[in-house]
C-alpha cells in the first residue's frame, strides 16, 4: 500500500510540474494544484483515523474493523476520483463530437 502510494504521489507531481510548465494554463494549474491539495489532505485525514482507531483497537478483531474502515475509505476516494475521470472523459468526447459536426 505504501509503495502504491509513493508512486501515485510521484505520478501526481510529474504530471502538475508538466502543467507548471504550460504559461497558457495557469487557471488549469492553480484547479489541479487545489484539487491534489485537497485529495492530499483527505489521505491524510483518513490516515490519521486509522492511526487513532489502531490506538485504540484491544483486540484482533479491533484491528481488522480498523483495516476494513481504512479500506472502505480508500475505495471512497478511488470512486470519486473515478468518477471525475469520467466526466472529463465524456467532456472530452462530446467536444470532439462537436467539433465533428461543425468541420461537416
Amino acid at each position: 500500500m505504501r509503495s502504491s502510494s509513493l508512486v501515485g504521489f510521484i505520478v501526481l507531481i510529474f504530471s502538475l510540474s508538466s502543467l507548471a510548465q504550460d504559461p497558457g494554463s495557469a487557471g488549469n494549474f492553480e484547479n489541479h494544484k487545489k484539487e491534489a491539495l485537497a485529495h492530499i489532505d483527505q489521505r491524510i485525514n483518513s490516515l490519521n483515523e486509522a492511526k487513532t482507531c489502531i490506538n485504540s483497537a484491544s483486540s484482533h478483531a479491533d484491528l481488522k474493523n480498523c483495516h476494513a474502515s481504512l479500506k472502505e475509505d480508500h475505495k471512497d476516494m478511488k470512486k470519486v476520483r473515478m468518477e471525475k475521470k469520467l466526466e472529463k472523459l465524456d467532456a472530452q468526447k462530446k467536444k470532439l463530437e462537436d467539433k465533428l459536426k461543425e468541420d461537416k
